[in-house]
């Protein structure tokens, strides 16, 4: 009986490691790739790719030459199988093979081994009715001219190596790799330098922990309780609001209380939580933040929402506002409508100009600052909790909010100094909080690097990977989910990959990745790791 080995993935990208001695050389191959006397056969039919071998030996050769990123099942020999085929002459390998697709007739690769040497032969044959089409193909792949020979061999005589007709010899690994290439199911692109063992005993769980071809290995990603702010990225719909969900849930588990900035309002059906409505359930008295941190968020929106910095007359007029109003926000307003009636015609048009650009926020701070609810207290939240960002119009308005939120709540704990996380927040769309201004870091960026001393981590979680290094360097936790543009995932591949050389096939892996799939590096595993990352139940 045959031994029929079908493949399970599409394709199979072959870039050597250092461990294959650099870029591919005429060299020969090694011994224990093909084995003296064993032949591996891989047919086209119907699109799929299949390996067949006499010696159980040839499902082990195929699976080590792929490093283990192959998986082989055993099954019977497809239907329509042609009993006799016609190999196809062809001359020695150029070092570089052409990636073709798989033909669409029926055709045969036949890899053994050529006299006890350390190299293995190719011999391409297909049935005699598609011999011209077969050697249109060879020419494409291998760009040689095939000679016309009829004369037919049994499938049985291909797989014992008793075909006498000449082949081209394969002198490198990459070129073996590249005609052993598998078709047919999904996409991987390998090898990655992955960690599929990494370190369990954390106490916050994440997802389930894949091999290369994205199947489970009954492993766990885990991180421990502890001091670190995290990053989530990747594109709409990849899966980020889930990793998110689940990371949230997971903390609040571990008594870590937490408060999800839900940007749209999709967490409250993803998780069991009180959900508080900004216009209606709490308030922001401003006098509970200082006058800088005021000054510097007012700042920050009027200048990200016109895409201009303001003016030494306007920077002088809202400083001089804000500094007066102490905690009022109408105050703020009401003393730079004043400089309307200045005698100076300079200070009108600063004033003009600076209440244009303030108009945006003022609704925000008149719902969140000025209301008869109580304020929002971290003594009083509960272990999970989700503000709902929704019930403002544009995202300017989202923005303003969550950050007087976040540093609400960030100024209730300044004077504690903790050693373990007492307060976990998740800012949704950070990227409209993190435009950098001047070369000066943004609130954001001060909170990253200043408050986890107080017991505060912070989850950020955006689409945009363009992140100021501010950033990447204080975030303890990264979550890569799938780019949509090859520049998007450069960029997210340089905060996952190991090695600068291995960013590029880091890329293309990251643009493949499925919905739920990410990888993660941390602090304690730096070696990237893929997992899969299921949404929480909510009960």
């Amino acid at each position: 009986m045959l031994l029929w080995v079908p493949i399970r993935v599409h394709e199979v990208v072959a870039e050597l490691r250092g461990g294959f001695n650099g870029p591919p050389r005429f060299e020969t191959m090694p011994p224990s790739i093909i084995p003296c006397d064993v032949c591996v056969l891989k047919a086209y039919l119907n699109g799929v790719s299949y390996f067949a071998s006499l010696d159980y030996s040839g499902k082990l050769i195929v699976e080590s030459v792929f490093e283990g990123l192959v998986r082989l099942a055993v099954t019977r020999v497809p239907n329509g199988l042609p009993l006799t085929w016609v190999p196809i002459p062809t001359s020695r390998l150029p070092l570089k093979v052409k990636h073709v697709p798989p033909p669409s007739f029926p055709l045969l690769i036949d890899f053994c081994s050529s006299g006890g040497k350390c190299m293995c032969k190719a011999i391409v044959a297909s049935p005699k009715e598609f011999s011209r089409e077969a050697s249109a193909w060879v020419s494409h792949v291998f760009n040689i001219e095939p000679q016309d020979d009829l004369r037919e061999y049994s499938f049985r005589e291909f797989l014992e190596g008793k075909v006498s007709k000449s082949g081209a010899y394969v002198f490198t690994l990459e070129a073996f790799r590249v005609l052993a290439k598998p078709f047919g199911g999904t996409i991987v692109r390998t090898p990655l330098t992955l960690n599929t063992k990494p370190v369990s005993g954390g106490r916050i769980v994440l997802g389930e922990v894949l091999d290369y071809l994205g199947y489970p290995t009954g492993g766990k990603y885990s991180v421990k309780v502890g001091q670190m702010h995290s990053l989530i990225v990747g594109t709409t719909g990849s899966g980020k609001t889930t990793s998110a969900a689940r990371f949230a849930l997971e903390t609040s588990r571990v008594h870590v209380k937490t408060v999800v900035l839900d940007w749209t309002g999709e967490y409250s059906s993803m998780l069991n939580a009180k959900v508080f409505q900004p216009d209606s359930d709490f308030s922001l008295p401003l006098k509970t933040l200082s006058v800088r941190v005021v000054f510097e968020i007012l700042k920050y929106h009027a200048e990200t929402m016109w895409n201009t910095v303001l003016s030494p007359m306007q920077y002088s007029i809202l400083r001089k506002a804000v500094y007066k109003a102490q905690g009022n926000p109408g105050e703020i307003f009401y003393t730079v409508e004043k400089e309307l009636n200045s005698s100076r015609r300079d200070v009108r048009q600063a004033s003009n100009a600076l209440l244009n650009k303030l108009e945006p926020v003022r609704n925000v701070l008149r719902q969140l600052c000025n209301n008869m609810n109580p304020p929002l207290s971290v003594k009083n939240l509960p272990k999970l909790s989700i503000v709902n960002l929704g019930v403002y119009e544009t995202a300017g308005e989202k923005a303003l909010a969550a950050q007087l939120i976040l540093h609400s709540l960030i100024a209730q704990l300044r004077n504690t100094i903790s050693k373990q996380p007492l307060l976990h927040i998740v800012l949704e769309e950070a990227r409209h909080n993190l435009k950098p201004h001047m070369d000066l870091p943004t609130l954001i960026e001060e909170a990253l690097i200043e408050h986890r001393k107080h017991g505060i981590n912070l989850t950020l979680v955006t689409s945009n990977p363009n992140l100021p290094q501010t950033v990447t360097l204080n975030t303890q936790l990264i979550l890569v989910h799938r780019a949509n543009t090859l520049q998007a995932a450069m960029k997210q591949a340089e905060l996952v990959s190991p090695a600068p050389q291995l960013t590029p096939s880091y890329a293309k892996h990251i643009r493949q990745l499925p919905t739920g799939q990410a990888i993660a590096v941390s602090t304690n595993q730096p070696q990237p790791t893929l997992i899969q990352i299921k949404p929480p139940r909510k009960h």
